[in-house]
């Protein structure tokens, strides 16, 4: 193994000691792909949370308050979430760059897309103009600004870490 320096912060002096490394260094495509891992793995605990939403939507929202208040209480909830993952998951994404930020932000959205489509094709039986209705504010419907937060969170977040 090649020796390498290893930085160390002691009572904030930074300080160089010899050492060797533990891991190989991975090349950038080993690195490119494990973030992409990560982004897939973080979009699936959105995903977990948005039919925990919708559950608690059918079941408690729109009994209790009704359509207009109900979509629109599950749309901010959903949106909060959504917010919540990506500046929760950002450090574990490696998203330091506002360029790989918007690329997660990109493949969250084509995935909450593709879901979203296949599932409503395949699984619900749902026509396109059905599943259309969905990407309107009507009745307080607010899927097409959650598809908004879901491309703008991981650089939302990325801009609130930066300014602490």
């Amino acid at each position: 193994m090649a020796a390498t320096l290893v930085e160390l912060r002691v009572l904030g002096r930074r300080e160089e000691i010899p050492g060797r490394r533990i891991l190989p260094a991975m090349d950038e495509q080993q690195a490119n792909s494990r973030w992409w891992i990560r982004a897939v793995l973080a979009w699936l605990a959105i995903l977990v949370l948005a039919i925990a939403n919708g559950a608690l939507r059918e079941a408690y929202l729109l009994p209790a308050w009704g359509r207009p208040a109900g979509l629109l209480a599950s749309g901010l909830l959903l949106s909060l979430a959504i917010l919540a993952v990506a500046f929760a998951a950002l450090p574990w994404l490696a998203a330091s760059s506002t360029a790989r930020a918007w690329r997660i932000g990109v493949a969250w959205l084509l995935m909450t897309l593709a879901f979203e489509f296949g599932f409503g094709a395949l699984v619900q039986h749902r026509t396109l103009d059905e599943m259309l209705a969905a990407y309107t504010f009507r009745d307080g419907n607010l899927w097409p600004l959650v598809l908004l937060v879901t491309l703008l969170s991981p650089v939302l977040a990325l801009r609130a870490r930066r300014s602490r």
